[in-house]
């Protein structure tokens, strides 16, 4: 049987090429998306990484800045949106005070939490990481006044109406039962009050009992010399006035080469009481606008209306006259001074006069601020400041 070949058929390649096509098309279409879904989620985490970072950079950078231009003054609770230096970008500080402790030599320390957190806009909100800084300031003993009540006067004292309030009680700053009354006078002094206006004497006696009225009025048994020497802490006033700096002394008595600064009648914004300033009222009156702080007015006297609110200590060498409702959160000194100085006269006799509706309330916390920045401006502004920083993640 001859032998036979067999043929296997040629296989048919035509159509091969369209399903190899779209097999690739599907691969670069993949390969694409893939890029592109990547491209978009790297530039989506770099904006993010870059905006947290520069957010983080914003909270230390303002917090930093703001401790600087305030670490030579006692900070104080409050939140403030504060701009950032050189950048226009601004954070919202939070200042908590966490605790104040008084030493053995009457110098303080207290321990403050700042917060620092980016303020964005459009519309303005916090976003980003807060910084957190736990700062320690250090203060020298302050000068020791002898603040027994809200007003201490070596001269007599007029009420006219009923619309006022002179309150020793309160419990500001551990003030509690701490014996303070509405009024503490010199030997002979007296107060005088129209109707029921007596009742508005208020205080807390040496036991820590509530007091009202003339129960409220203390006699300290001293000579306006001696009450002098005890509220100054032994010290007269022209000495006060030595330990400070010609740059708080306003008026004639403390021209500079001929130059008498004006005093502004304002001596600091009444929620920071840490400024100073001495006042030569050549014998006229000043008249207070408001403020903070400590403000020592000699040959002259004192005038506060309408709605001046002064947070602090005042002493004055004359009288003081407030009307109006103006508002004293702290003390009043009215000294009287042997000699050619003497309490200034209103009404034909030895007074100090109060009329109008008118609010004289003890604080401790105020007192003892205004004491601390006489001694920090006395001496040069020993305060010490040091801190610790930290950072905590907000989720947004």
């Amino acid at each position: 049987m001859p032998g036979r070949t067999l043929l296997r058929p040629v296989l048919d390649r035509h159509g091969v090429a369209l399903p190899l096509a779209l097999l690739g098309l599907v691969a670069m279409t993949l390969l694409v998306t893939t890029m592109m879904m990547t491209t978009s989620t790297e530039a989506a985490v770099s904006s993010a990484g870059a905006g947290a970072a520069q957010s983080l950079y914003d909270a230390e950078s303002g917090l930093q800045a703001y401790i600087a231009q305030n670490q030579a003054v006692a900070l104080t609770p409050l939140t403030t949106d504060f701009t950032i230096p050189g950048t226009g970008r601004q954070t919202r500080i939070v200042v908590t005070q966490l605790m104040e402790r008084l030493n053995a030599d009457n110098s303080s320390m207290t321990v403050t939490a700042i917060t620092s957190t980016p303020l964005r806009t459009n519309p303005t909100r916090l976003s980003g990481r807060p910084v957190v800084s736990m700062v320690t300031q250090t203060f020298p003993p302050p000068i020791n006044l002898n603040i027994k009540s809200s007003v201490t006067m070596g001269g007599d004292l007029d009420v006219q109406g009923n619309a006022f309030t002179v309150n020793g009680a309160s419990t500001a700053c551990g003030n509690g039962s701490a014996g303070v009354q509405a009024v503490t006078g010199a030997t002979g002094s007296q107060v005088s009050a129209n109707g029921n206006g007596i009742s508005n004497f208020t205080g807390v006696d040496s036991l820590g009992h509530a007091t009202t009225g003339n129960a409220a009025i203390a006699q300290s048994g001293l000579s306006k010399q001696q009450l002098e020497l005890m509220a100054l802490g032994g010290k007269t006033l022209p000495q006060l006035i030595a330990a400070l700096p010609a740059r708080d002394k306003y008026g004639p008595a403390y021209a500079v080469n001929g130059v008498t600064r004006t005093f502004p009648g304002t001596v600091g914004p009444p929620s920071t009481p840490d400024s100073v300033a001495v006042v030569d009222a050549n014998g006229g009156t000043v008249s207070l606008l408001g403020g903070g702080g400590m403000l020592i007015i000699t040959n002259g006297n004192l005038s506060m209306q309408g709605n001046a609110t002064f947070n602090g200590i005042i002493l004055v060498d004359g009288n003081f006259e407030l009307g109006g409702t103006p508002r004293v959160n702290g003390a009043i000194i009215s000294l009287s001074v042997t000699g050619q100085n003497r309490i200034a006269l209103t009404d034909g006799g030895d007074n100090s006069d109060i009329h109008g509706n008118v609010t004289v309330q003890f604080n401790r916390c105020m007192t003892n601020a205004a004491q601390r920045a006489f001694t920090n401006a006395a001496t040069g502004n020993p305060t010490t400041t040091t801190q610790s920083y930290g950072w905590f993640e907000v989720v947004r």
